[in-house]
């Protein structure tokens, strides 16, 4: 089941790119842009994932290894609002009967770097399970109580439907048919 939607988010990734190449040269992200991310929703079936990546000064308001209390705080407080808040950034259909759960959440080390020194990135992933398909439903993405967060690239893979569409800084609703 892992391996199924590690699959399906790597051929969005590939098909994503493809379309950015093909189509009207659709903006992307790269790593570690301030104020931008990914955000990837992938299902097999009723069982999905959910992959939210960043850079720390997006969510955090800073990158580096947090020392202060003040930092401790806020890292304490996204840490616990990307635990138990999820339900309010990625609203499924009430209809589809999902739980998110977490699996991986914090902020890690740039790509490149053993640890965090100057830059960090934030990630989020979730398990997802829904007791009916997610196709034919809406999902809203409303990530406004992270005002650094401006640009969010979102793609969701449902059965044989694909949709990419941007968030900039106001929610959306990405309808799934």
């Amino acid at each position: 089941m892992k391996t199924k939607i590690i699959i399906l988010l790597a051929l969005i990734a590939q098909n994503v790119f493809a379309a950015g190449e093909h189509k009207h040269h659709k903006h992307h992200h790269a790593a570690h842009v301030h104020g931008g991310g990914e955000l990837s929703i992938a299902f097999d079936n009723l069982n999905g994932r959910i992959e939210f990546k960043t850079a720390a000064q997006s969510v955090l308001g800073f990158e580096y290894k947090p020392k202060k209390d003040k930092d401790l705080q806020k890292l304490k407080t996204v840490t616990e609002q990307f635990n138990n808040s999820i339900q309010q950034f990625v609203q499924f259909d009430q209809n589809a009967e999902c739980i998110i759960m977490p699996d991986v959440i914090g902020q890690i080390p740039e790509k490149g770097e053993t640890e965090i020194v100057k830059h960090s990135d934030w990630q989020a992933h979730y398990n997802v399970v829904c007791k009916k398909s997610v196709v034919d439903t809406k999902i809203k993405i409303d990530f406004t109580v992270f005002k650094n967060l401006k640009d969010l690239d979102v793609t969701v893979l449902a059965g044989s439907l694909q949709k990419s569409v941007e968030y900039k800084g106001k929610p959306i609703e990405i309808n799934l048919k």
